[in-house]
């Protein structure tokens, strides 16, 4: 859906949590789902930011999807997500105007992944993927673990956004989208334990 470019454009704005620093091989509670996470990488030819969002309590153990990004020069990076036989990956060509660090922002919802670096955007839509590895990516994962391989990454950042914040967002959206008559609401998010809220569209 269109919103969700529009909902990524305003996370600066709506941004509550602060800048985190990276603590490599350690399992860090995260929950993609309900909380985009952005990350700040460097601009280093041949470093790599590589973490995983993982699944507990899976048969056979847990479940890993794994990100890469990997600089290749100064305005080329690699960036992949997979699990399994399932993988989705793309060129980001001309990063950001900064030689000194790029943003990542990325997205998860129960149909696709969005991820967005200095104005661009990709999807990916893993539901409609015949690989079965996929389609299992709709699930919730808890964690986030930066390994101790990860050379790029400088910090993270949970975007959350206050009630406030919000209904100034929304009705920013709503502004924007007033063409097609749709409405924008606030929604509390019950599943984490912080009190977040998030901006959706109804149809």
């Amino acid at each position: 859906m269109l919103f969700l470019l529009l909902l990524l454009s305003f996370l600066g704005f709506c941004t509550q949590s602060s800048w985190e620093p990276v603590k490599r091989g350690v399992y860090t509670q995260f929950y993609i789902q309900d909380t985009p996470l952005r990350i700040k990488t460097n601009n280093t030819p041949g470093d790599l930011s590589l973490f995983d969002f993982v699944r507990l309590n899976q048969p056979g153990g847990s479940r890993d999807i794994i990100v890469e990004i990997k600089i290749v020069n100064t305005t080329h990076s690699h960036f992949s997500i997979f699990e399994g036989s399932c993988k989705w990956e793309f060129n980001r060509l001309q990063l950001g105007e900064s030689t000194q660090t790029n943003m990542w922002a990325i997205y998860k919802a129960e149909t696709r992944f969005v991820v967005t670096n200095e104005g661009e955007r990709w999807e990916f839509r893993f539901n409609e993927s015949l690989l079965v590895d996929c389609r299992n990516w709709g699930a919730n994962y808890d964690l986030i673990l930066f390994r101790s391989t990860d050379t790029a990454t400088i910090a993270y950042q949970g975007l959350t956004v206050s009630l406030g914040d919000c209904r100034e967002a929304s009705t920013r959206l709503s502004q924007l989208y007033n063409m097609n008559k749709k409405r924008t609401r606030c929604q509390e998010d019950s599943v984490s334990a912080k009190r977040l809220v998030t901006v959706s569209l109804l149809h």
